[in-house]
């Protein structure tokens, strides 16, 4: 039986100075003989000769000099040739070794060569022939030396990465037998330890049902060189059958010739288990209209249903092996991180309302549902989530908490409004005969101060209307109008502040129908707001475009912006940052913007300006009846 030897050698002499410089010791109690072996051959190549008359005083030099190759006398005081060479190969040391001697004795020569000395040579040989082959001697042995302890590295290396690693490593001769194997080879297969298994043929570990495809197997892997995760059902040494997953790899040698196979084996019982779980879990859920998937403890998505495919916008093959976090908005990751951590260590996770990101960037409201999914010995293997889109139902809630605001400000502002009215015309009659009974008064603090009372009295009966047409459903009175003429016309009743610069970019559009004063009252409401947000002067650019079956009205002016806590609770009823208003100017934009079938968007930041972006649908009649907001005898226009 042929074995492995992957045990690492001794290696005690490191080279020192120069690595082309070959490092030799002369050991000899004759110094004429040292003299002239020292000048001899460092003529005949790069050599660096040492010397020592001993071999105390060898062994003396060795331990602080490293060399590359020793040149002994045989016979010496105290100790001999034979016996410093005996002594070094017991140490491990591999140093190349050649006796010297001028007794051309031949049972000395054996015990030399048996000893493990690399040559032996008669001191009283020709001397230029003699130093000649010691050099070249010399040089080989130490090249061979330095190839066999490179090899013994790269064999302790091997060995290194073969004991420490979790994989169940083998090697396998061609005649089927087990060379050589790890640790964790003899845990898999339930041996004590891995000289149980060496010697044993491999076929003893795979069951009988799986040696034909074993063998067909084995010729693949001759014929291509490597063979990936196929499966096999393995048998322990005390019978116990088990699922594995085998991959191996043709080792040639020198001549080309296969020697070996080595293999990875790996139990995936368990992991057989699981996949059967999810399959199950797969059938159940594969037509839930909500979005069922199911993550690893690694964080990639190992199950997507119908559902999912709906709600996020990815296929099943592009979400399988995703990173789940690919759906979870950059606010949410620890949110969802921390639950994960939670499930890991067995704790309950509620279902709770989170938010996750579409493929087409769209951020959406759902409720989410986390279930664990445990292997037999309960520990956690999988999380299974289930998420129910509930953007949709979210904006209902807003619209209808909305609309019940505007019910109870409706309420409020028709109990009131009579009573709030009747003094307010009384003060604006007042004021109106003061201007008359004083036309001729000229002074300046009188005037101004009736222009603020009669300012006053129009912003209270704005607020009344306001109040009052949010509680109202009224239908829109339609006509054919020129949006570009209908935004020109608003600056015909309103100044525009000196340090501000309005800029008009206008696309060339269709009429469209529409109720003029209520659209007139969104765009100046836009303005007023966008010069409000520009205290400091600035530039607002209006802007008219197409886009598919709708027009875009942009407003985007270069102000203050709006901070995030206030995107949030923008179009809210009662909702202002002015020190003067109710809050009810942007309600009111998006109620009548919507009574035409469009939406109104922003997009701002604290410190950046805004945009504010109008969209009203090219729309036909038909559309605009079926939806309540044109009557049957309304003209088109």
């Amino acid at each position: 039986m042929t074995k492995v030897n992957l045990e690492p050698p001794k290696i005690d002499h490191e080279k020192s100075g120069n690595e082309d410089t070959t490092h030799v010791l002369h050991v000899d109690d004759d110094s004429r003989i040292l003299k002239f072996s020292k000048i001899f051959l460092e003529m005949e190549g790069n050599f660096e000769v040492d010397t020592a008359s001993s071999v105390d005083e060898a062994f003396g030099k060795m331990a602080v000099q490293s060399y590359d190759a020793i040149i002994s006398d045989y016979q010496m005081p105290q100790k001999n040739g034979l016996q410093f060479l005996q002594e070094l190969r017991k140490k491990n040391d591999i140093i190349p070794f050649f006796i010297f001697t001028g007794k051309s004795r031949e049972d000395v020569a054996i015990k030399a060569l048996n000893l493990g000395a690399d040559q032996y040579f008669n001191k009283t040989d020709d001397a230029e022939a003699l130093y000649c082959n010691l050099a070249h001697a010399i040089q080989q042995a130490v090249d061979r030396t330095s190839m066999h302890i490179k090899l013994l590295e790269r064999e302790a290396k091997l060995k290194a990465i073969l004991e420490s690693s979790p994989e169940a490593i083998t090697i396998i001769g061609f005649d089927g037998n087990i060379v050589e194997c790890n640790q964790a080879t003899a845990d898999l297969y339930s041996c004590p330890s891995k000289e149980d298994l060496i010697g044993k043929n491999a076929f003893e570990l795979i069951a009988k049902k799986d040696h034909e495809k074993a063998i067909q197997n084995l010729k693949k892997t001759i014929k291509k060189g490597f063979l990936k995760n196929v499966e096999y059902t393995f048998c322990t040494i005390d019978g116990r059958e088990f699922l594995g997953e085998l991959s191996a790899g043709l080792v040639r040698g020198a001549s080309g010739k296969p020697e070996y196979l080595v293999t990875i084996t790996r139990d995936i019982t368990e992991r057989k288990k699981t996949e059967a779980d999810l399959r199950r879990l797969a059938t159940i859920v594969t037509d839930s209209n909500d979005a069922v998937t199911v993550v690893d403890m690694n964080g990639s998505i190992i199950a997507w249903n119908k559902g999912a495919e709906d709600t996020y916008g990815y296929s099943k093959a592009e979400a399988l092996g995703m990173d789940s976090l690919k759906i979870v908005p950059e606010d949410k990751k620890l949110e969802i991180l921390d639950a994960i951590r939670k499930i890991k260590m067995n704790k309950t996770v509620g279902s709770f309302e989170t938010k996750r990101l579409a493929k087409d960037g769209h951020v959406l409201d759902v409720w989410l549902t986390a279930t664990k999914l445990v292997n037999d010995e309960g520990n956690v293997v999988a999380i299974a989530t289930t998420e129910r889109d509930i953007t949709e139902k979210k904006h209902m809630d807003e619209r209808l908490l909305i609309s019940e605001r505007f019910n109870v400000l409706g309420k409020l502002a028709s109990s009131v409004a009579h009573e709030i009215r009747n003094p307010l015309s009384v003060i604006k009659n007042a004021v109106y005969f003061l201007n008359i009974r004083l036309k001729e008064i000229t002074d300046p603090k009188v005037v101004k101060h009736l222009k603020i009372m009669e300012n006053n009295v129009n912003s209270a009966n704005q607020i009344i209307s306001d109040l009052l047409d949010l509680s109202r459903n009224t239908i829109c009175n339609l006509q054919l109008v020129d949006l570009n003429l209908l935004l020109n016309s608003i600056f015909d009743s309103m100044s525009v502040p000196e340090d501000i610069n309005v800029i008009y970019k206008f696309d060339k559009m269709p009429k469209i129908k529409l109720d003029p004063d209520a659209i007139r009252r969104v765009f100046l409401n836009l303005v007023n707001n966008a010069f409000a947000a520009m205290p400091q002067g600035g530039k607002l650019v209006i802007a008219t475009s197409i886009s598919g079956d709708s027009i875009e009205i942009s407003f985007k002016d270069s102000g203050v912006g709006i901070s995030e806590e206030n995107m949030k609770k923008l179009f809210t009823p009662l909702f202002t940052t002015k020190a003067k208003g109710l809050g009810l100017g942007l309600t009111l934009s998006k109620q009548i913007v919507e009574k035409h079938n469009g939406d109104i968007t922003v997009k701002s930041k604290a410190g950046a300006g805004a945009l504010f972006i109008v969209r009203l649908p090219i729309t036909s009649r038909k559309q605009f009846m079926d939806a309540g907001l044109l009557q049957a005898d309304v003209p088109m226009g």
